[in-house]
């Protein structure tokens, strides 16, 4: 522990911890994140050892600054995605040299509460999900709360303006958003409880991603305020919980001679305890 900061986030993978220090400023805070990798349960030292160099949020010193509250980690541990609570920055970093993070994108939403973000494998897109406060804007505010949405990276930092766009046939108020190891579809927690899963699509010419029409789950969760989505890691099965714990599983049935988009949602469990 730094003194004078204090813990705000962490995410772990086979390989990496990334820990979110957060410090505060008055009405705004600054914040940095520290990464450790995580050594065999045979090293005769300690579990997790820190390595490269901290990592400050890229924000602009005229800008409000803010401090990490979400970390995602891919699956192999080389990047990292970041989320701030108060002013909807989110930012992506490639990590695979710890002591050279490159820093790959600053982006921000209009407002909105950021509930989670994800960097998909091909490392060039990002999955974010918010929670906004009014769905209802005039005109002239701009995109409407689009609940969910996919950014192109590069496309993004080339126009110096966020590449983002909706996924269709989607609540605008999301608790949660997950991208299933081969990033071909996105698993989505309405405020209500309810699951969908959205095939993704890139086709070509074309920098961002398409999102096909949503499958939805028949089972929802009770309680799903601090509720999440994950995907298993052969990405055959999603998993819902809520926050005491009780989850159902979806299974993905794909129809003859359709791709990724044939896939069925049904419910394999209902909500219930769960030792998961």
């Amino acid at each position: 522990m730094i003194k004078g900061w204090e813990y705000s986030a962490v995410s772990i993978s086979s390989t990496v911890l990334v820990v979110g220090l957060s410090k505060p400023l008055k009405t705004e805070a600054i914040g940095l994140l520290r990464l450790y990798r995580q050594n065999s349960a045979s090293y005769d030292g300690h579990r997790y050892e820190c390595i490269g160099k901290d990592i400050h949020l890229p924000i602009h010193p005229r800008q409000p600054q803010d401090s990490p509250h979400i970390l995602t980690l891919s699956k192999d541990g080389q990047h990292v995605a970041c989320a701030t609570p108060r002013f909807g920055y989110y930012f992506a970093w490639n990590i695979a040299r710890p002591n050279e993070p490159r820093h790959l994108i600053t982006s921000q939403t209009s407002g909105e509460t950021l509930t989670s973000v994800s960097l998909l494998p091909d490392a060039q897109h990002l999955l974010v999900s918010t929670l906004p406060a009014n769905t209802k804007r005039k005109p002239d505010d701009g995109l409407a709360a689009a609940g969910v949405f996919t950014e192109a990276i590069y496309a993004s930092a080339r126009s110096g303006t966020a590449s983002q766009r909706p996924l269709a046939l989607l609540p605008p108020r999301i608790l949660h958003a997950a991208v299933s190891p081969s990033g071909d579809a996105a698993a989505v927690l309405g405020k209500h409880g309810n699951v969908w899963v959205a095939p993704l699509l890139w086709l070509d010419g074309d920098n961002n991603l398409t999102g096909l029409p949503p499958g939805k789950c028949d089972e929802r969760l009770l309680e799903p305020q601090s509720g999440r989505v994950a995907f298993t890691g052969d990405g055959r099965r999603c998993v819902a919980v809520d926050k005491r714990g009780r989850c159902f599983v979806m299974t993905f049935v794909r129809r003859a001679g359709t791709g990724a988009a044939g896939r069925t949602v049904n419910a394999d469990g209902m909500s219930g305890s769960s030792m998961w």
